[in-house]
C-alpha cells in the first residue's frame, strides 16, 4: 500500500492579481457611477479564483456604499440585458440555514468575455489576433 498525497497547486508569480480586467461591453452599457463601482468592486475581490467572502459591513466599508444601496444596486446588476444577449452582469443565489434563516448570498460574476470578444472582433472586421 502506498501513501498518496494530494497537492494544491497555485500560481504566485502572476502580476494579474494587481489589476482588474473589465470587458469593454460592460463599459458600453453606460452604467451609473455607483452601479459600475459595485460591479468593478465585485470583479476585483473575486479575482482569478472567482471567490471571495465579505460581510455586508465589510462591503459597506470598502465600497463607501450603504448596505441598502448595495442591495438596490444588486437588483440592477441581476437584470438580464439585451446588450448582453439576455445575460445579467451578476447572478445571486440566496442561501439559507436549515431553520430558514438566511446565511449569505452567493454572487457569481457572469462570464461576459465570449460576448465581448464576438462583439469587438466583428467591429474590427476580422478574426482576433493574439500576440505571441
Amino acid at each position: 500500500m502506498t501513501d498518496e498525497k494530494n497537492y494544491q497547486i497555485s500560481e504566485i508569480s502572476s502580476l494579474h492579481k494587481f489589476r482588474t480586467e473589465i470587458p469593454n461591453i460592460v463599459l458600453d452599457l453606460c452604467l451609473t457611477g455607483n452601479l459600475l463601482k459595485l460591479y468593478i468592486y465585485y470583479k476585483r475581490v473575486a479575482g482569478d479564483s472567482g471567490a471571495c467572502w465579505k460581510s455586508q459591513k465589510t462591503l459597506e466599508k470598502e465600497t463607501g456604499l450603504s448596505i441598502r444601496t448595495i442591495r438596490e444596486l444588486n437588483k440592477s446588476l441581476v437584470i438580464p440585458r439585451e446588450e448582453l444577449d439576455g445575460l445579467s452582469l451578476i447572478e445571486i443565489e440566496e442561501r439559507f440555514k436549515d431553520d430558514g434563516g438566511q446565511t449569505s448570498d452567493y454572487i457569481t460574476i457572469v462570464d461576459l468575455w465570449p460576448i465581448n470578444m464576438t462583439k469587438y472582433v466583428s467591429k474590427q472586421g476580422g478574426a482576433a489576433k493574439i500576440a505571441g
